[in-house]
């Protein structure tokens, strides 16, 4: 085997693994900005997220993402009667949930449920969900 297999070898790992990554992460992008173009029911007061709910959302999960060190798992996107944003990831026990509120004056927050415990963090930072997502993923 010449050098330059040698050499190549490990990046094709890395390459297929990143793909399985990026795929989750690419999934989860699809899902959220779908939720523009779902139908709400207006005439009983449902609203769809707005535009820059969206974006919100989508700087969010993109600045977690490139700082994460593990695989991206895979998530669900939702919104609430009132247009709060809500991405969702479950494994056994574990649940966390991304909430970005309808209102751009309210900060995202983030809720964890594993096993018997709980925590709830208000204005959540990529760092804080990419931390969270990270050992979520270990699980």
């Amino acid at each position: 085997m010449g050098m330059a297999a040698v050499l190549a070898s490990p990046l094709q790992v890395s390459d297929a693994s990143r793909s399985l990554v990026d795929r989750n992460y690419n999934v989860l992008v699809g899902r959220v900005r779908d939720l523009l173009s779902d139908d709400y029911d207006v005439e009983i007061g449902e609203q769809a997220p707005s535009a820059e709910n969206i974006d919100r959302a989508m700087t969010l999960l993109s600045d977690a993402f490139q700082v994460m060190r593990s695989p991206f798992p895979r998530a669900f996107a939702s919104t609430t009667g009132r247009g709060d944003i809500r991405i969702y990831w479950r494994s056994g026990e574990l649940d966390l949930h991304l909430i970005i509120p309808a209102d751009v004056g309210e900060a995202p927050s983030l809720y964890l449920h594993d096993g018997g415990s709980e925590s709830f963090d208000r204005d959540v930072s990529s760092a804080q969900l990419a931390d969270r997502l990270s050992r979520f993923s270990r699980a």
